[in-house]
């Protein structure tokens, strides 16, 4: 079986404890205050539960958004997040590098591993 990306894990270390692996590191992830949106908007993307029947499942970005314009940046500095995200400037889709399985496998990593605390109280 084919491992999961690295950038997939240290995304979900980053959403979970604030960690910042070397993948993210190289692109400058860890210095923006929206970087741990971006975290949590892909892992809930690729854990959505519909997101295997979706012909072009598609998570839709929006230029008033802070949070989609920090992704676009991130994805032009990274060639790992490249590999596994693919940005047209309204939407971020799965990378064509990604096959079928690959995408079944992330999407089942993440299922399984990405479970994020429901916010309790206004911070």
């Amino acid at each position: 079986m084919k491992p999961i990306p690295a950038i997939v894990s240290e995304l979900l270390d980053h959403a979970s404890s604030g960690i910042v692996g070397p993948v993210l590191a190289e692109a400058g992830f860890g210095t923006h205050p929206r970087d741990r949106v971006v975290c949590v908007k892909l892992l809930s993307w690729w854990r959505r539960p519909s997101l295997r029947q979706c012909p072009r499942p598609q998570l839709d970005l929006h230029a008033e958004h802070p949070w989609c314009q920090r992704l676009i940046e991130l994805t032009a500095a990274s060639p790992a997040l490249r590999e596994v995200a693919d940005i047209d400037g309204t939407a971020c889709r799965w990378s064509s590098q990604q096959t079928q399985d690959d995408q079944r496998l992330i999407h089942e990593w993440v299922r399984e591993h990405y479970h994020p605390r429901l916010m309790t109280k206004a911070v």
